[in-house]
């Protein structure tokens, strides 16, 4: 019996044994990696006369393709039994309630200005609202604050100007 023969009917009793994952990548492993026999065969071709060469190599070949498309048989079978394994292992109840959903928390300082602002409004304070950027005459001149006041320099107050906007005011102050 020729050497491609006793590996066939070695590696295919092998294959055909009940097999796990890794076991599967250990026989792939001893076949086709770097030192693996089916690789080692290949680069024996040179040493063989060149009448012999053709049919061996031919048989090799064979021998090849069936062990690979095997082994890719295998792996696919083994891939599904651990699927239907899962399947059947995991018992999902869709009667029970979903996960909770927590949707977040108020920031502590939103908090404290809800705080004070309902504690105002419980005695007698109301609550104004205004926009976000004033002119310098709402911002300073209507409420008595003097033309040298510390707050109307410009390292102390926003000074925006008023031409790229469109805006009737020359400038906008806004007061830290």
């Amino acid at each position: 019996m020729s050497e491609i023969k006793k590996i066939k009917e070695q590696y295919l009793s092998k294959l055909n044994e009940f097999l796990d994952q890794n076991k599967l990548t250990e026989i792939k492993t001893e076949l086709f990696g770097k030192n693996g026999i089916i690789s080692t065969k290949f680069k024996q071709l040179g040493l063989i006369t060149e009448e012999k060469r053709k049919d061996y190599a031919t048989e090799l070949n064979l021998l090849k393709n069936e062990l690979q498309e095997l082994i890719s048989k295998k792996t696919e079978e083994i891939q599904n039994q651990e699927i239907n394994k899962k399947l059947t292992d995991d018992n999902i109840d869709v009667t029970l309630p979903g996960r909770t959903y927590f949707a977040g928390k108020i920031h502590p300082v939103s908090q404290v200005i809800d705080e004070v602002t309902s504690i105002f409004s419980e005695i007698g304070f109301s609550v104004e609202e205004g926009p976000d950027v004033e002119s310098e005459y709402y911002n300073f001149s209507a409420l008595n604050t003097p033309e040298n006041h510390p707050a109307r320099d410009m390292h102390d107050t926003f000074y925006l100007d008023y031409s790229k906007f469109t805006f009737t005011n020359t400038y906008i102050a806004c007061s830290n």
